[in-house]
C-alpha cells in the first residue's frame, strides 16, 4: 500500500476516476462516492472526470454535506497533443493521454476506484503500482470482454452478484479473496425513481424498447437495424423507443476489441423521425438512467447488459441475432438470450412480438427471475453504503 502522509494511519485519500467520452459508467460508482464521503468524514475524497457532461452526471448522485466534502478535478493533456485526437478512431488515445496528463495529481492519492480497466494504465505504465486499485464494473452483462484477465491488476473487485463473481474468478482469473459481492450501485440511483410520468406516445399501444449494442460482432444494428425501423414504421400497432447503447452514435467507425471485427455505423433516415409511433434517442441522458428500461413493455436487443436492468420487473424480451453468430446455445456469453425468443429473420418479428406476452408467461418469466437473482445481490439496504464499507475495511486492513 502507498505511503500515507496522515498522522492517523486509518485516514486515506480516495480518487474516483471517470475517464470516458460518455457518461454511461457514472451511475455504477458515483453513488458510492456519496456513501463514502458520508461514512468517512476524515478521508480525502476526490473525483477525476474527463468532460463536463460526465461531471454533470456525477453531481446527480452526490448530495448534501457529501457534496461539500468531495473535491473535483478535470483530467486533460496539453493542447498540442489534441492535434492527434484522430487516433481515437484506432485506440483510446484521449483516455490514455488524460491519465498521462493527470499523473502528477493522481499520484497524491492512496486508492483509485474505477468502473473500467483503462485506469490500470496508471499502475502498469505510469509508476503508480504501489497504489490500491478498486474495480466496480459498469453493467452486469455477459459479454466475454467484461471478464478479461486485465481484471487481475485490481486489488479489489466489487461485483453485483454471484453470476459475475463466478466469472471474474473463473474467466478473468481474479483470486476469490479479491472479489466481493456488493450489489448494483446503479439501482440505488434509479431503481426507486418512478416510471416516466410524461408518456412518449399519445396512445396506450404496447411499447417496444430497441436497445442495440455498438459491438460490430454482436450488434443487430449494422445488419438488421434499418429493417427493424422499417417494420415499426409500417406496423403502427406497436410504439417503438429506439434507444441504443450511448456509444453507438458517438462514433461512425466501430471496432470489436474482443473479436477484431469493424463496421461503419449507419445513420438514421429522417423519415423515421417523423413516425408518430417511433421515438428516437441517440444521445440523451435517458439512455443511461433507466428511463426507457422502466417504461417499455417489451425489450428488444442483442448484447447490452441493459436487459438485466429491464428484468428487475420481469417482462417480455426479444433478442436479434445477426449472421456473425452461428451457435449461441449453452454459451455463457449469451446467457441473457435464454430470457426470451431469439430472432434471426426480421420476417419472424411480427409473429414473435404478437406472441411475446404468451411466450413470456409460459417459457421465460421464471428464467428471468432466476437470472436476476443470480446477477444481483438480494441483500436489503443501500448497495452504495455496502460498497463504501467494503472499501473502508479494505483500506484499513
Amino acid at each position: 500500500m502507498s505511503q500515507n502522509t496522515s498522522t492517523d494511519p486509518r485516514t486515506f485519500s480516495i480518487c474516483f476516476i471517470y475517464n470516458h467520452d460518455a457518461p454511461h459508467q457514472v451511475a455504477h460508482t458515483a453513488p458510492v462516492v456519496n456513501a463514502l464521503a458520508q461514512s468517512e468524514a476524515d478521508w480525502k475524497i476526490a473525483v477525476a472526470y474527463s468532460n463536463d457532461v460526465i461531471k454533470r452526471n456525477i453531481l446527480r448522485h452526490i448530495r448534501g454535506d457529501a457534496l461539500e466534502r468531495v473535491e473535483f478535478f478535470k483530467l486533460d493533456y496539453p493542447a498540442a497533443f489534441h492535434a492527434l485526437d484522430f487516433f481515437n478512431k484506432i485506440f483510446p488515445y484521449s483516455r490514455l493521454m488524460n491519465l498521462i496528463g493527470g499523473k502528477k495529481r493522481l499520484a497524491e492519492f492512496d486508492c483509485f476506484v474505477t468502473p473500467e480497466t483503462t485506469s490500470l494504465f496508471l499502475k502498469k505504465h505510469l509508476g503508480l503500482s504501489e497504489k490500491q486499485f478498486v474495480f466496480i464494473p459498469h453493467g452486469a452483462g455477459d459479454r466475454s470482454i467484461g471478464f478479461r484477465k486485465d481484471a487481475q491488476g485490481f486489488d479489489l473487485v466489487l461485483v453485483s452478484g454471484e453470476k459475475t463473481r463466478r466469472r471474474f474468478c473463473a474467466d478473468a482469473g481474479v483470486p476469490e479473496d479479491k472479489v466481493q459481492i456488493i450489489g448494483y450501485p446503479k439501482f440505488d440511483a434509479f431503481h426507486q425513481d418512478p416510471v416516466n410520468e410524461k408518456p412518449l406516445f399519445a396512445d396506450d399501444k404496447p411499447v417496444v424498447l430497441y436497445n442495440p449494442h455498438f459491438d460490430p460482432m454482436l450488434s443487430s444494428w449494422y445488419e438488421l437495424g434499418m429493417a427493424v425501423l422499417e417494420f415499426f414504421a409500417e406496423n403502427t400497432n406497436y410504439n417503438l423507443i429506439f434507444a441504443p447503447h450511448i456509444m453507438l452514435f458517438k462514433k461512425k467507425l466501430h471496432a470489436s476489441v474482443e473479436h477484431g471485427k469493424k463496421a461503419v455505423r449507419k445513420d438514421i433516415p429522417d423519415r423515421f423521425y417523423k413516425c408518430p409511433n417511433i421515438h428516437i434517442d441517440v444521445d440523451s441522458e435517458n439512455l443511461i438512467d433507466m428511463t426507457y428500461t422502466k417504461s417499455a413493455d417489451i425489450y428488444m436487443g442483442d448484447a447490452s447488459s441493459q436487459v438485466y436492468e429491464f428484468i428487475y420487473r420481469p417482462r417480455p424480451a426479444v433478442f436479434l441475432c445477426n449472421s456473425n453468430i452461428e451457435a449461441w446455445e449453452g454459451d455463457r456469453n449469451f446467457r441473457h438470450w435464454e430470457l426470451g425468443p431469439v430472432v434471426r429473420d426480421i420476417g419472424d418479428l411480427s409473429s414473435t412480438l404478437d406472441q411475446a406476452s404468451q411466450l413470456f408467461q409460459s417459457s421465460f418469466e421464471d428464467k428471468q427471475r432466476q437470472a436476476f437473482n443470480e446477477t444481483f445481490s438480494s441483500d436489503k439496504g443501500s448497495v452504495s453504503a455496502r460498497a463504501a464499507k467494503v472499501i473502508s475495511e479494505f483500506m484499513k486492513r
